[in-house]
């Protein structure tokens, strides 16, 4: 992609600047250097309305206070590693502790709230990149890392992860984008979603995975689209454990495919998840509640739903697979996600 600056909006926020992305459709994504983050991605309703189908904040400050990891690009390693310690060639690492005992999204590394190098830029796309030293919140190699997102005249909005590292490092960045595709209006209990995978990660109290189990004839099974308050209304001891979904899918298939779709019959908008991960963390943001924006004004339990392209929870301590996580100076980390807007008035 080479630098055109010339056709890139572009606004200061603070010490921090903000991009727009646009097609020929109408779609507007805004990007911004500040995490790497979505901060909102515009498109129009079935009525032909503009709708911002993601959450977010209204200021760089907000995000700074932040953790929930609004809109942002998380790592090193997103999700969990049990006691935040593995090991490599026989030697243990620690990393730092940030939930508990375990680590969570790359812990004090706060991709999500350094400022991104900018490296370049076009009306449909934008490349941004940071480094983690080597021992930041413990990782045992120097890492850079590069996200390019692309929007098409296809409407597909693509997030391509680029990671080197100068040692032998585990490796799993992914996008912690909160949907609404009502434009907030609602919750997403009326959203209709399908995933492509026949088991999920049952965890442990740590959400720690302990086994993976059929989600055949479970509120945990979307082979067959449903509604998620379906699910979030059920007793099931998994959905119960975390007040909704917060749950590990293990895709099927292998390389570039559709992972998954969600439709919202208010507004027509329908969204299409393509991904070469093995797998997707589904939340739906069960403790949005707990925070609030400058102005006050509370998030909403359930209010927006994250769909975390990734490697499994904790698969640096699996054996036989905990290699296929592993970042080195020949073997680079690369991966790419696909969000893919349709607008119709009714989606089967």
């Amino acid at each position: 992609m080479q630098m055109t600056d010339s056709t890139m909006m572009k606004r200061s926020w603070g010490k921090y600047s903000v991009f727009v992305l646009s097609n020929l459709n109408g779609i507007s994504v805004e990007i911004s250097d500040l995490g790497a983050s979505i901060i909102k991605y515009v498109v129009k309703d079935k009525d032909n309305h503009p709708c911002n189908i993601v959450l977010g904040y209204d200021t760089p400050e907000e995000y700074l206070k932040d953790s929930v990891y609004m809109g942002a690009v998380v790592g090193p390693w997103g999700n969990r590693i049990r006691n935040a310690e593995f090991k490599l060639n026989g030697v243990g690492v620690q990393l730092d502790q940030n939930e508990g005992t375990n680590h969570l999204h790359g812990g004090a590394c706060e991709l999500h709230k350094k400022q991104w190098k900018v490296m370049a830029i076009a009306q449909q796309g934008i490349s941004l990149q940071t480094e983690v030293k080597k021992g930041e919140a413990g990782y045992p190699a120097n890492l850079t890392f590069n996200v390019t997102y692309r929007l098409s005249d296809e409407n597909e909005l693509a997030i391509q992860y680029w990671v080197e590292a100068d040692e032998e490092c585990p490796i799993n960045p992914t996008h912690h984008a909160y949907f609404n595709l009502s434009g907030q209006k609602k919750d997403i209990s009326e959203h209709i979603v399908s995933i492509d995978a026949d088991s999920y990660w049952k965890t442990d109290q740590q959400s720690i995975p302990i086994d993976h189990v059929s989600v055949n004839d479970t509120v945990m099974d979307f082979l067959n689209p449903k509604k998620i308050g379906i699910g979030l209304l059920s007793d099931h001891d998994d959905i119960k454990a975390t007040q909704g979904y917060d749950h590990c899918y293990i895709l099927n298939g292998y390389g570039l495919r559709p992972v998954g779709w969600v439709y919202e019959p208010s507004s027509g908008i329908a969204l299409e998840v393509i991904s070469d991960r093995p797998a997707v963390q589904f939340y739906t943001g069960n403790n949005l509640d707990e925070h609030v924006r400058s102005d006050g004004r509370p998030f909403r339990k359930y209010g927006g739903f994250c769909f975390e392209t990734q490697a499994y929870p904790n698969q640096i301590n699996m054996d036989g697979i905990n290699h296929d996580v592993i970042c080195s100076p020949d073997r680079p980390f690369r991966s790419t996600t696909i969000f893919k807007v349709e607008v119709e008035a009714s989606f089967k």
